[in-house]
């Protein structure tokens, strides 16, 4: 169901069990907030009839001891129980039977990445209660699939009172990935960034992208994975050009290397592409390139961080020369690393 639908179904008041669910976490969480909105008015003075809970946390079956609970001073009660899909069986359990007979004056919203898992041998509670709740036009699913990234950032800007056009926000979606979540607090960044002008373009995305900062040095770094002399020798130079230190831009090439050595070991341990790329927090594009040598062994990554180490100790010794050092080990990391014979 999409917002629109979300809007509708809360335009009329009713009480009931609610599930709003998926990994697109702004979505989900903007979801919620315009539940909040539409029953704001019936509520009555402010936080006496709204309850919010966190499965994770305490015991989530008092918020169906506060779904049973007469509103005062309102016509309604909400109760929001966060992170629900990883409440216990029994929470399910209970959840079923309420929403079977739920309180007429009471808004239950479950909110949820994903349905429980069920347990060997017993019912799938989650399942179960989802079927029932979708035939009440209960259930709002926001998946990251499902959404167009770049619409979804240009409807962020809009918020901001921005116009970003679909050349734009390619560019934000190819810099950032796509996490929704990311993509959202890099176009605010953008929007802050333009200041009083109404239109965000592909050049002030570019300019102002947290994750650009250190494109430079991630260029570099892919070139050395790659092995792409013209790729890494491009980088370096322009970063040299810029007065970048050198010991600065040696740390970040191994802080950078380490991401690409847990990705590489994700992938070894079966990980999907998408959850590597998130958890290592990796710009899509460099992913993308590197992502052929993931999991290969092509990487050999004690080898060269050995050769990153003592680079670094060099120039710790002789700072005055640390430029040298640094195009040094540059030319050294895209020659293949040859292994001791036997």
């Amino acid at each position: 169901m999409s917002m629109t639908a979300l809007k509708q179904r809360f335009g009329e008041v009713t009480g009931g069990v609610y599930l709003v669910m998926g990994d697109a976490t702004p979505l989900v969480e903007q979801a919620v907030e315009e539940v909040r909105t539409a029953l704001a008015p019936t509520l009555g003075p402010r936080g006496l009839n709204s309850v919010t809970l966190r499965a994770t946390e305490g015991d989530a079956s008092q918020a169906l001891v506060a779904a049973r609970t007469l509103p005062m001073l309102g016509s309604h009660r909400l109760v929001v129980v966060l992170e629900a899909g990883q409440a216990s069986p029994d929470f399910w359990s209970a959840a079923l039977d309420y929403a079977q007979d739920p309180s007429p004056s009471s808004v239950l919203v479950l909110v949820a990445t994903k349905l429980p898992k069920a347990q060997k041998g017993k019912p799938n509670l989650g399942v179960r209660l989802k079927n029932a709740l979708q035939k009440q036009n209960a259930v709002f699913q926001f998946q990251t699939k499902d959404a167009d990234p770049r619409a979804f950032a240009s409807a962020v800007a809009k918020e901001q009172g921005k116009s970003l056009g679909r050349h734009a926000a390619t560019t934000l979606v190819e810099l950032v990935g796509l996490d929704l979540g990311v993509l959202a607090q890099e176009v605010r960044k953008v929007c802050l960034y333009v200041d009083h002008a109404a239109e965000v373009t592909a050049e002030d995305v570019e300019a102002c992208v947290a994750a650009l900062a250190d494109a430079e040095v991630w260029d570099l770094t892919t070139g050395l994975a790659l092995r792409d002399a013209n790729l890494a020798l491009a980088a370096l130079h322009r970063l040299s050009n810029h007065g970048e230190d050198p010991r600065r831009l040696m740390s970040m090439v191994v802080w950078q290397y380490r991401s690409l050595l847990t990705a590489d070991a994700m992938i070894l341990r079966g990980m999907h592409d998408s959850d590597v790329q998130k958890a290592v927090r990796m710009r899509w594009n460099v992913f993308r390139a590197v992502r052929p040598r993931l999991g290969t062994g092509a990487l050999q990554g004690a080898a060269l961080l050995d050769r990153m180490s003592a680079a670094s100790l060099a120039m710790n010794r002789y700072k005055a020369g640390a430029e040298r050092v640094l195009e040094r080990v540059v030319l050294d990391l895209l020659e293949p690393i040859r292994t001791p014979g036997p």
